[in-house]
């Protein structure tokens, strides 16, 4: 795995954590991947799919964040919130996401909370 790759790795790891820790309704938060080689690009933002019970059904809409370095937030990040509904919309190809981007099978919170 490249240096980049376990960068954007750690950001997601981190961001789960975050996340999960301050809104109770999220089941889970999947990576989003570009097609390769855009993952290795700085740039490309890390992407995440969270997964939340309290959330209204509207589609996949990201929500773009600017990197934070002094957070630790190095790379962009991209937020998608979906019902667990949409979710499995995505996951059956009913709700396809955009620019060709693929949902890992990872759930960053469940890591990101086991000992």
């Amino acid at each position: 795995m490249s240096q980049i790759a376990e960068q954007k790795k750690q950001q997601a790891l981190q961001l789960a954590v975050e996340h999960g820790e301050i809104d109770h309704g999220i089941r889970s938060i999947f990576r989003v991947l570009a097609p390769e080689p855009a993952e290795e690009i700085p740039s490309e933002p890390v992407k995440l799919l969270e997964v939340n019970r309290n959330a209204i059904k509207g589609g996949i809409v990201p929500v773009y964040f600017r990197p934070d370095p002094l957070t630790g937030i190095v790379f962009p990040t991209l937020i998608m919130e979906v019902t667990p509904s949409e979710c499995d919309e995505i996951r059956s190809g009913l709700l396809p996401l955009p620019h060709s981007w693929a949902l890992s099978n990872e759930d960053l919170l469940a890591v990101a909370l086991s000992p």
